[in-house]
């Protein structure tokens, strides 16, 4: 209330302008703090599988080098592997072959369903499958050949999920890390 005798102060916009406004709140202030843990959650592990896995061009060659499913390794594709103490093989490092690798996918293929085969009977779809794509990638027959192949087979866990993929895949014993392709080499 006002004393008596005094005049009530007009209504005018210097007014308003000295009345301070309250500040907004910032938009993380607003959001429940679950939220933003359940999004950090589901956001940083797929940010770092964008950041750590290989990249492919649009012709299908590697072109940004990172973590690849074995199981979806391409003939030209070069590799190291992640650990090569390990008894199974999941993922690999996938690069462009310009960059310093050990391997080269020369054929990949799916052996027919059925039960989990024996040795010989992976040996003998091995040898009819991966024989003849390596003669006609590296340029000369297996046998003639000094370049040595790595083969990546399904584990009988691996089968049992459905998986029948093989992967052969080529290297130099004499050259630890190449950087260049082995296809065509005749060697």
């Amino acid at each position: 209330m006002w004393p008596a005798g005094s005049a009530v102060p007009a209504a005018d916009s210097t007014l308003a302008a000295t009345i301070p406004q309250p500040a907004p709140v910032p938009i993380w202030r607003r959001i429940p703090l679950v939220w933003i843990l359940v999004g950090a959650f589901l956001l940083v592990p797929a940010i770092t599988g964008v950041i750590a896995n290989a990249g492919r061009a649009s012709s299908g060659e590697i072109a940004k080098g990172g973590d690849l499913f074995a199981s979806d390794l391409r003939a030209g594709d070069c590799f190291d592997l992640k650990d090569p103490t390990a008894k199974e093989i999941g993922d690999v490092h996938a690069v462009p072959c310009t960059t310093e690798h050990k391997y080269e996918t020369f054929f990949t293929g799916s052996m027919p369903a059925g039960s989990f085969p024996t040795q010989a009977a992976l040996d003998d779809w091995i040898t009819g499958q991966c024989d003849p794509a390596y003669e006609k990638y590296v340029g000369m027959a297996y046998q003639d050949s000094h370049l040595e192949v790595y083969i990546l087979t399904p584990s009988p866990e691996a089968w049992t999920n459905g998986d029948r993929s093989v992967q052969c895949s080529v290297y130099d014993p004499n050259h630890e890390r190449l950087t260049q392709s082995l296809k065509g080499a005749a060697r």
